[in-house]
C-alpha cells in the first residue's frame, strides 16, 4: 500500500485538495449547493495567492459549548 505524499506547498499551475479551518466566522456553502458562496480566494499582502471552490462544509457543533448566564 502506498502512503500519500503530503506536500508543504503547492507550486504555480499545480492543483491540490486541502482542508481549511477558518480562524473567524465565514458565510460559505459548497459549490454544488450554492455556487455564489462556493468560491474562495486566498490573499497575502494584497496579492492573490490562491483561488478555489468549496467541495464540502463541515459545520461546527456549538451545542456542547456552555452559555454564559
Amino acid at each position: 500500500m502506498k502512503v500519500p505524499v503530503i506536500p508543504k506547498f503547492v507550486k504555480t499551475g499545480e492543483v491540490a485538495i486541502a482542508v481549511l479551518e477558518p480562524t473567524k466566522q465565514m458565510c460559505v456553502e459548497s459549490f454544488k449547493d450554492f455556487p455564489p458562496l462556493g468560491r474562495f480566494t486566498i490573499r497575502d499582502n494584497r496579492k492573490t495567492v490562491g483561488v478555489g471552490v468549496i467541495m464540502d462544509v463541515v459545520k461546527a457543533d456549538y451545542s456542547i459549548v456552555s452559555k454564559k448566564k
